[in-house]
């Protein structure tokens, strides 16, 4: 269901909706849940735009990287619409189609825009794949500390066992 999501993105919303009826009916009927399809649609073109801004792109979709600037601060006032840090050109202009404006150059703006300023600049500083998987962490809810934390699982030490089964065997328990 999210195979080349980002080459099909930008189509009506009512056909998105019934990939997440499908999505919705699988959770009911295996018991179990996934980050919603928008949100991985969304770090998907947030990953493949990254791997273009490093260069990891050939042929045709080089024509197709994304262009960054730094808005320009003309006021002190902060709105709630406005700008900081690096920014995604957005290529869409009012007369466009609706299919572009859902598109991938479409929403990877708004997409963008949602990244916290402080891993756009270690993007910047240290490279675009480096901040990939933190990027679709954020993106689909997950929190790194989850994903990094791992149960400790105490084992008892190999006397304890013995003892016990000796005890076993010899009916003391």
């Amino acid at each position: 269901m999210e195979y080349n999501s980002v080459s099909w993105m930008g189509v009506a919303k009512s056909h998105l909706e019934k990939l997440d009826r499908v999505q919705r009916s699988a959770e009911r009927i295996g018991n179990f849940t996934l980050e919603p399809l928008q949100a991985r649609r969304e770090a998907a073109a947030m990953s493949m735009a990254l791997k273009m801004l490093d260069g990891k792109v050939q042929g045709e979709l080089k024509q197709f990287i994304p262009v960054l600037s730094e808005p320009l601060r003309l006021t002190k006032k902060r709105t709630r619409n406005s700008l900081e840090g690096i920014q995604v050109v957005s290529k869409v202009r009012a007369s466009s189609l609706n299919v572009y404006k859902r598109c991938f150059l479409g929403v990877l703006p708004k997409i963008w825009s949602k990244i916290p300023i402080d891993i756009i600049r270690k993007g910047e500083r240290y490279g675009w794949l480096k901040i990939k998987a933190t990027c679709t962490d954020f993106l689909t809810g997950k929190k790194k500390s989850d994903k990094h934390k791992k149960q400790k699982i105490s084992k008892p030490s190999p006397e304890i066992y013995s003892t016990k089964l000796n005890n076993e065997l010899n009916g003391t328990v």
